[in-house]
């Protein structure tokens, strides 16, 4: 962390300064010397002895100074505050292996509203092609993707969207992995050059089907739009006569719905550590409590909740004998939680969301996805 690094290097020039101090006070003492002491030394060799203790101390007093303003300048950094809003992009439509023509419009959402982003597309050629200017409107975006030639029909291409307006070329061979990038989209190009269109009656028409189709694609994967974006240990009794472990962990609702959670838990946590041979299956009560910002949850906002891990004694006192060793750590990606909609109006059917997360007890949270 920055500021035990800024703490730590000012330490240390304190440190350096308290020893110029010790020297400067032994000095004092021993100088000046007895006159027939000072009568019997050579002048030669007394000035040589004086300038290497001026320069000794200030090399250490330059260096000292150097460290301090080492700290200064990384404690004036602000830290990103924790459980900040993560952004977030994602493609709504088309889906995964939807039939589209040589252009086709791409929509979806975004995380904060209105922020800048660019979408591509990849071309059997091996290349990312960069598409045209993207029309964000609030936490919704559009645009005209176009994929192939004309005249060549058929094919498989993908589409990612990504936060930022840092790209200037026209093709990509790889797209770095410093990119928040959205769901990848695999679709297929249609076998003729012009798709016949699907004809609706004028009067059965929306002028905003679109967003129809948004919600519809976002109520079937809804569990990809709500993220685990943070969990770290609320509070650990191993020493209870029934021992136990509260994780807290932080969800964001990237969705266009409003959510909840409800006290349904499914799966197990597990402990790993490697003097115990591999991964090890807590087989305690799990519980959920403190959940009540998860309730209502809007678009766009995160909200908290807690779950107990109960233990054996025999898992308690295992967990204690690594206590704060870095590769002892909890995995969450075998428990679930489920997702449901916050009233009827929203028609969400329950859907189980897998806790991707992970920690050390170093207090270090990860992602973890064995799958």
């Amino acid at each position: 962390m920055d500021w035990n690094k800024a703490s730590g290097l000012s330490g240390i020039g304190n440190f350096i300064l308290g020893i110029v101090v010790v020297i400067l006070s032994v000095a004092s003492w021993l100088w000046p010397q007895s006159p027939q002491s000072s009568q019997s030394s050579s002048p030669t060799q007394g000035d040589g002895h004086l300038t290497g203790w001026i320069v000794a101390l200030a090399v250490c007093i330059v260096v000292a100074a150097a460290l301090h303003l080492k700290a200064a300048s990384i404690s004036r950094t602000k830290p990103e505050p924790r459980g900040a809003t993560v952004p977030t992009v994602a493609i709504a439509t088309p889906v995964d292996y939807e039939r589209v023509g040589f252009r086709h419009i791409v929509r979806g959402y975004i995380s904060p509203p209105d922020h800048s982003l660019q979408v591509l597309v990849f071309s059997g050629d091996g290349l990312w092609y960069l598409q045209p200017h993207v029309d964000v409107n609030g936490s919704l975006w559009t645009v005209e993707c176009q994929f192939g030639n004309r005249d060549k029909p058929g094919g498989s291409y993908k589409i990612v969207a990504v936060l930022g307006d840092d790209l200037k070329e026209r093709t990509y061979r790889y797209l770095s992995n410093e990119f928040v990038k959205s769901n990848l989209v695999l679709v297929q190009r249609q076998d003729s050059i012009e798709p016949t269109p699907n004809v609706v009656p004028a009067q059965h028409q929306c002028p905003d089907h679109w967003l129809h189709q948004l919600a519809e694609n976002e109520r079937a994967t809804i569990t990809a739009f709500v993220k685990v974006i943070y969990c770290s240990f609320e509070a650990q009794e191993l020493s209870r006569p029934v021992p136990f472990i509260k994780f807290s962990f932080q969800l964001h609702n990237g969705s266009i719905f409003r959510i909840s959670i409800e006290d349904d838990l499914e799966g197990f946590i597990e402990f790993d550590h490697p003097s115990y041979g591999g991964s090890h299956q807590l087989g305690g009560q799990l519980l959920m409590t403190q959940y009540a910002s998860m309730q209502n949850c809007l678009p766009g906002n995160t909200g908290r909740f807690v779950i107990e891990q109960r233990l054996s004694r025999e898992e308690a006192e295992m967990i204690s004998a690594v206590a704060g060793q870095a590769d002892a750590q909890f995995m969450f990606d075998q428990l679930s939680i489920a997702i449901v909609g916050a009233d009827a109006s929203q028609r969400l059917e329950p859907k189980r969301k897998y806790l991707h997360m992970g920690i050390t007890m170093q207090k270090e949270a990860f992602e973890y996805n064995r799958n």
